[in-house]
């Protein structure tokens, strides 16, 4: 059940409205609804519209954690050298091996 936890007395009017549209979709046996810990003021509206409680449960969290020292790393300067281009040439594998007939 989802509703906004500062406006606690909409609980019972989103509770009507959907049971009433349920009832109109369909011919319903049971209803199951889940509640948070932090919504105990919707238990009241819950059990005046015929719902029990069944399961109660708890869940523990552990949270591990280690520490990740990344070393800083050293500012160094980098230089690009220019160097001049090459001129344009074909693939040496075109040129062949002397003397067995595939190059000229």
């Amino acid at each position: 059940m989802i509703y906004t936890p500062d406006q606690p007395e909409i609980i019972s009017r989103l509770l009507d409205g959907a049971l009433t549209r349920l009832r109109r979709i369909s011919r319903i046996g049971t209803v199951y609804c889940a509640l948070r810990g932090y919504q105990a003021e919707a238990v009241s509206a819950l059990i005046e519209r015929g719902f029990d409680p069944v399961m109660e449960q708890d869940l523990h969290v552990k949270y591990t954690t280690a520490i990740a020292r990344l070393p800083q790393p050293e500012i160094v300067p980098f230089h690009a050298d220019v160097i001049e281009r090459l001129p344009k040439r074909v693939p040496s594998f075109l040129h062949g091996k002397p003397g067995d007939g595939t190059a000229s």
